[in-house]
């Protein structure tokens, strides 16, 4: 890989009862489309799904790795970061 990247950190983390209804209006801020990371139990209990819908108001094109189903590794990220160039990803949510 040729190329330089760079991580933006937020200067905000939101949680208690509520804040992941912000979700898709804080990820707006931060661009137009999104990779979740997450993983199959998250998926099967709907909150992925719960997740795409709020982004989708809000405009949010957004992509999702499921593939997280231990501490995650090298090839986790990689496999990630191949969605989000093949996506052109603008924020992480994990």
């Amino acid at each position: 890989m040729n190329s330089i990247s760079s991580v933006y950190m937020p200067k905000a983390i939101f949680y208690g009862n509520g804040s992941f209804k912000q979700l898709g209006a804080e990820t707006r801020k931060l661009g137009t489309s999104a990779l979740i990371i997450s993983d199959k139990v998250m998926e099967k209990l709907g909150y992925v799904d719960d997740c795409k819908k709020m982004l989708n108001e809000e405009g949010i094109l957004c992509s999702t790795y499921l593939g997280i189903d231990s501490e995650p590794t090298d090839l986790f990220v990689y496999e990630a970061l191949e969605i989000c160039i093949q996506n052109t990803v603008m924020s992480l949510l994990h």
